[in-house]
């Protein structure tokens, strides 16, 4: 079985994802830096990924309990508007349109 870890998100699809036997990272389709973890104990968190100078750095933004989806896509954003500035002059920024 497949199991598809990038896709559009949603509010009904983030809820009715489901814990497996070992933590599950999905991606947003659209904002790909805006990432969903479920754990085993069925704990939802949403972070944001960037990668600066090579290195990714993972910052955590809130529960699903504790952020909508617009809020959680909104703090991303922001994170990564505010990470341009760490790019080198050969990096390039991630898109977030």
């Amino acid at each position: 079985m497949n199991l598809t870890t990038t896709f559009p998100f949603t509010e009904k699809q983030r809820l009715a994802l489901k814990a497996l036997a070992k933590k599950c990272q999905y991606s947003d389709e659209k904002l790909s830096n805006l990432k969903l973890i479920v754990t085993p104990a069925d704990i939802k968190t949403y972070y944001v990924a960037l990668e600066v100078k090579g290195k990714t750095h993972t910052i955590k933004l809130g529960s699903l309990e504790e952020l909508a989806l617009d809020d959680a896509k909104a703090r991303a954003v922001e994170f990564i508007a505010g990470a341009d500035h760490l790019y080198s002059s050969n990096e390039k920024a991630p898109d977030i349109t």
